[in-house]
């Protein structure tokens, strides 16, 4: 099938590859050519069969996603994450994923992504140009870190030291107040 687009599975949930290999295979023009189960595992398959898209999962043993997608080398496929952390999703959007599937999701939202990819691929937009994307990374860190060296000025009292260093037990309303005694070391 040669206008198949042809997907990699990533997660090291088994039964999240399943499910989302068996929603790919009810989607015309998708050709699942191979499940990893973990990161390393990943690198190897994609830079192997190179696949035109790959669902990523985030969190895994050896290799999360994002270091996944730094280890490789050459052109790289269209990404679309599929995690249960919400949290990376900007991060993930940063490094030009295509889409972002938050678990647990159905087969309307996995036909959605693989839509999106459609789209690039029609249009000839290349996958995850990890080079520029690093670049644009590490200029956010430094942009950032340049931000905070350059702020006036503006150091708390020595009483808002104080209360900034109290501790947690200390700003608890639910909790009666503790007095010295009964406060925990």
């Amino acid at each position: 099938m040669s206008g198949d687009i042809r997907a990699l599975v990533v997660d090291d949930e088994k039964l999240s590859r399943d499910r989302l290999s068996g929603f790919l295979a009810r989607v015309g023009g998708v050709e699942v050519i191979g499940e990893a189960s973990n990161g390393v595992e990943a690198v190897q398959m994609i830079q192997e069969r190179r696949p035109d898209l790959v669902f990523l999962d985030v969190q895994m043993p050896g290799m999360n996603g994002f270091e996944v997608l730094r280890a490789l080398d050459g052109p790289q496929p269209h990404v679309v994450f599929a995690t249960a952390f919400d949290e990376y999703a900007i991060r993930a959007f940063e490094v030009q994923a295509i889409d972002y599937l938050l678990k647990p999701f159905g087969r309307a939202r996995v036909e959605e992504a693989v839509g999106r990819v459609r789209t690039r691929l029609a249009q000839g937009s290349p996958g995850v140009d990890i080079e520029a994307v690093v670049r644009r990374l590490e200029e956010g860190r430094k942009a950032f870190a340049t931000q905070i060296c350059s702020t006036p000025n503006q150091r708390t009292s020595s009483t808002d030291n104080r209360r900034i260093r109290r501790p947690l037990w200390a700003w608890s309303t639910a909790w009666s107040t503790p007095t010295r005694a009964s406060a925990p070391s």
